[in-house]
């Protein structure tokens, strides 16, 4: 019983920076201030889907309370099929990037064929994320 005690104090002891006194320290990112941010500003736009990668969509639908949804980009990660087929007619798309989570590669061949299809749409930044906002009349799934 000692070890255990021991072990588990040096565990939590060990993770000082992670610590405020002898509770867990809250970060920028466990208090999801920015992903509140982005959903504000997205309801601002009037955006009710958006898409990104596998992470950052189930992220942010989660903290978002589906409103807007975020869907995965890679129809390969969908687990909800109405949500994808929502994004296929929406008229008004965000498309959502984390400087965390993506490659810069990735951001730049996206935006490339973003801004080919949708030469209209309207870059933004919140935080770590951005991404464009752009009306898609309905053929989102058509640009790759």
């Amino acid at each position: 019983m000692p070890v255990l005690l021991v072990s588990g104090l040096a565990g939590w002891f060990g993770a000082h920076s992670f610590l405020d006194g002898i509770f867990p320290a809250k970060s920028a990112r466990g208090t999801a201030i920015e992903e509140l941010q982005l959903r504000e500003r997205l309801l601002s736009q009037k955006v009710s889907i958006a898409a990104g990668n596998y992470w950052v969509a189930y992220r942010l639908s989660l903290i978002f309370g589906e409103n807007p949804v975020v869907v995965p980009s890679d129809f390969g990660a969908i687990r909800y099929l109405p949500h994808w087929e929502a994004l296929e007619k929406a008229h008004r798309i965000a498309v959502i990037f984390s400087d965390e989570q993506d490659s810069k590669q990735s951001i730049q061949s996206e935006t490339a064929d973003i801004m080919e299809k949708f030469p209209s749409a309207v870059a933004f930044r919140t935080g770590p994320f951005h991404g464009y906002v752009f009306d898609s009349d309905g053929n989102f799934r058509k640009r790759k």
